[in-house]
């Protein structure tokens, strides 16, 4: 074999696994930064945070901030104790409406602490 062939079987090595990059469509590529950007993670925080507002009522919303959501639970953060005592008292009811205006996300309980809220 000579130097070239050589040279030519190591490239076709390396490139081994390595997608080209022509014939990519244009949505694969937009998914993947979607995907890598956590992009859509945004979008559904935004829907979060609308529900949240709706369903905690204009007394609540002001004072707390959902996080996340973790096997059925919501955490949410409260600026105070009575707040947090208040959305205790309203669970049943938030929770109602928040699955209401967000068709499959299933939302069972709340749980709240006390931190900033911004």
């Amino acid at each position: 074999m000579t130097e070239e062939e050589l040279q030519a079987i190591e490239w076709a090595r390396r490139q081994r696994g390595r997608r080209p990059l022509q014939g990519r469509s244009i949505r694969h590529v937009v998914a993947r930064l979607v995907t890598d950007k956590q992009y859509a993670a945004t979008g559904a925080r935004d829907a979060l945070l609308t529900a949240w507002r709706d369903a905690a009522g204009p007394a609540l919303a002001p004072y707390s901030l959902p996080g996340k959501l973790s096997r059925g639970t919501l955490h949410v953060v409260v600026q105070d104790s009575a707040t947090m005592q208040e959305i205790m008292f309203q669970q049943a009811a938030i929770v109602q409406r928040l699955q209401a205006r967000m068709e499959g996300v299933d939302i069972t309980r709340i749980q709240c602490r006390v931190g900033q809220v911004r």
